[in-house]
């Protein structure tokens, strides 16, 4: 506890990057548990008989915009963390 009480100059003038990092790993996570229950609802309309071509395509295409939020997320998370190295470099320090 002692070493976050000696980092604490050095969280309070990064939270804006600590504050969207954190968000920004809740909002994978959380789009990363939406397929598996989806997929698990398609299985069980499978078993009882009650899946239609359209609910299919209409799951299909929620899959993909799924896929791509997911990607995206993990996109902006990782650009926010190339940048701050090449802000690093371009100060002389390697981060």
């Amino acid at each position: 506890m002692s070493f976050l009480y000696k980092m604490r100059w050095f969280f309070r003038t990064k939270w804006p990057v600590y504050t969207a990092a954190i968000i920004l790993m809740v909002v994978s996570t959380l789009l990363n548990t939406i397929a598996p229950r989806i997929i698990g609802s398609v299985i069980d309309s499978i078993r009882s008989g009650t899946l239609t071509e359209a609910s299919l395509m209409r799951t299909v295409w929620l899959l993909i915009g799924l896929a791509v939020a997911v990607y995206v997320t993990f996109y902006i998370f990782s650009a926010a963390d190339g940048s701050r190295r090449l802000r690093g470099k371009a100060a002389g320090r390697s981060a």
